[in-house]
């Protein structure tokens, strides 16, 4: 899975799996979150903005199952 640097004081990187729709999101700490079912354009709209907060919210407000990694 490739991962993106993300400008955010939650998020440092996140990566996508295109098969199996699951979005990786690495905290500043180092905790490593999977979500499954996010749609393609959440992941876009995640690399794209300036601030990722906002979009990582919706992700929690949209119920996407999320697995803790590491």
């Amino acid at each position: 899975m490739e991962r993106y640097v993300i400008h955010s004081n939650i998020v440092s990187t996140i990566g996508y799996d295109f098969d199996n729709e699951t979005l990786e999101i690495e905290s500043h700490s180092g905790h490593i979150y999977q979500y499954s079912h996010v749609p393609v354009a959440l992941y876009h709209t995640l690399k794209q903005e300036k601030n990722a907060c906002a979009s990582f919210s919706s992700i929690l407000k949209n119920g996407c199952p999320r697995m803790i990694v590491r």
